[in-house]
């Protein structure tokens, strides 16, 4: 019913119920003794029903049968694609009670939800955040961990995210094409950080210890 959030969070991923029943459920997809073990060596991965392991797989073939019919975004589920397509529609029936989002399925509308609630916090630093996901993300910060690696040269990233962004600086098609001058890169980021660093004077982030100011936030 509109109106009514998933407010039982898993507390080892960020799956959402709407009751305890059927987060406890859920649980029991967390279990140890699951009987589809999968069969690449090295991977310690086990699901307690088979389309998870066969979800999982597909994860190291790298195989995506699902293709959007919109766009080039390719996924392993039926579920993500529903939900990617969302992003096409021009229809965003579910609107939050607390800011202006809107959005075309019921799940984003819980998703960000949590964004005002945070219910999750570090217990490092104040960082807080609406999912076990995040959590995970952020904790590397703090851990240094950096699992991805780029198998063309000796970058590692803290998400997959990351590597793939990574991997675009080792191919060939440069299709960001700088209007000043010759220069061209593989990624959008990169082009807009050569135009404010080469072509203008604009530099929005200034310490304040100091006279330095930058284009970059990682900079400053």
């Amino acid at each position: 019913h509109e109106g009514v959030l998933k407010t039982v969070i898993c507390p080892k991923c960020d799956f959402t119920a709407f009751t305890k029943e059927h987060m406890e459920a859920h649980m029991r997809s967390h279990k140890k003794d699951k009987g589809f073990l999968c069969p690449y060596e090295g991977c310690e991965y086990s699901g307690a029903k088979k389309q998870l392991l066969k979800l999982h797989i597909m994860r190291h073939t790298g195989e995506k049968p699902f293709q959007c019919d919109q766009c080039e975004f390719r996924c392993i589920s039926k579920t993500k694609l529903q939900s990617h397509q969302a992003v096409h529609s021009t229809e965003k029936p579910y609107h939050c009670k607390i800011c202006d989002y809107r959005c075309a399925l019921k799940d984003l509308l819980n998703k960000h939800m949590l964004r005002h609630t945070r219910p999750i916090f570090c217990n490092r630093c104040d960082f807080r955040c609406g999912s076990n996901h995040e959590l995970k993300l952020h904790t590397r910060t703090h851990t240094g961990e950096k699992p991805y690696a780029c198998d063309h040269c000796e970058y590692r990233g803290t998400t997959r995210k990351h590597l793939d962004s990574h991997k675009l600086r080792h191919s060939l098609v440069k299709p960001f094409v700088c209007s000043f001058c010759p220069y061209a890169t593989a990624r959008k980021q990169e082009l807009k950080g050569h135009v404010m660093r080469m072509h203008t004077d604009y530099k929005p982030f200034a310490c304040t210890e100091c006279d330095y100011s930058t284009y970059d936030r990682g900079n400053l």
